[in-house]
């Protein structure tokens, strides 16, 4: 069988998308340029919800098509909590409960 270490560490695109997207509308650009620091962030999201990376993926590449769709855009960005989570990365160092949302 395949171990959640193998299938999370290839960070899927649409999960790293988001991720970046969050990043990059809280300041932290340098952050979202760190496929490393993307790729755990993606791995402590789908912990936090309790979620295989593939299943993230999949609400991931869903919100995307959201974004990507005029009337879908407020609904989506409602959402995606992440930039305001994300930017107060500073202040809580390591503390994934104030980074990720329990539930999607």
């Amino acid at each position: 069988g395949r171990t959640k270490e193998s299938s999370s560490r290839c960070q899927t695109p649409a999960t790293a998308r988001l991720i970046q997207e969050a990043l990059v509308r809280g300041g932290l650009d340098t952050l979202a340029a760190d496929a490393d620091f993307v790729t755990v962030t993606g791995r402590a999201l789908a912990d936090a919800c309790q979620m295989e990376p593939e299943d993230v993926e999949v609400a991931a590449t869903e919100l995307l098509k959201r974004q990507e769709s005029p009337e879908g855009m407020a609904s989506a960005q409602g959402r995606l909590s992440l930039g305001s989570s994300l930017g107060s990365l500073d202040q809580h160092q390591g503390s994934q409960e104030t980074l990720i949302p329990r539930r999607l």
